[in-house]
């Protein structure tokens, strides 16, 4: 999945870091704790939280991962959007929550895999 079609899908807007169109994303990880995501296993996948901090970026910069999406309208911080510039991590924002976002993001990957969600 392209995070750009993601971002039309959920209302996203691009608010820092690289832009989105080139991003891909095959795996998501929803959390608000930190501490849990830094124990997946993987890199490369989306972070969805409500956690509008620096700790979110730089969290995302440890496991690798090159997106995250801040749901729920969070507003984001000057430092938190210095350090996804810096760090090369796309940030998003979404007046979405958190469940809705991951819902949709379900029925774009469902797709793209050819499986039909209404089924």
């Amino acid at each position: 999945m392209l995070l750009s079609d993601i971002l039309k899908t959920i209302d996203g807007s691009h608010v820092g870091g690289p832009p989105p169109e080139n991003i891909l994303c095959e795996e998501v990880v929803a959390s608000d704790l930190m501490s849990d995501v830094l124990t997946h296993d993987g890199e490369g996948f989306l972070l969805i939280t409500a956690l509008a901090s620096e700790q979110t970026i730089r969290t995302a910069h440890i496991v690798g991962a090159p997106a995250v999406i801040l749901v729920c309208g969070k507003s984001v911080q000057p430092r938190m959007k210095a350090l996804a510039d810096e760090y090369g991590i796309c940030l998003v924002s979404t007046p979405l929550p958190t469940f809705e976002t991951c819902a949709l993001i379900a029925r774009i990957k469902e797709g793209a895999h050819g499986s039909d969600p209404a089924e």
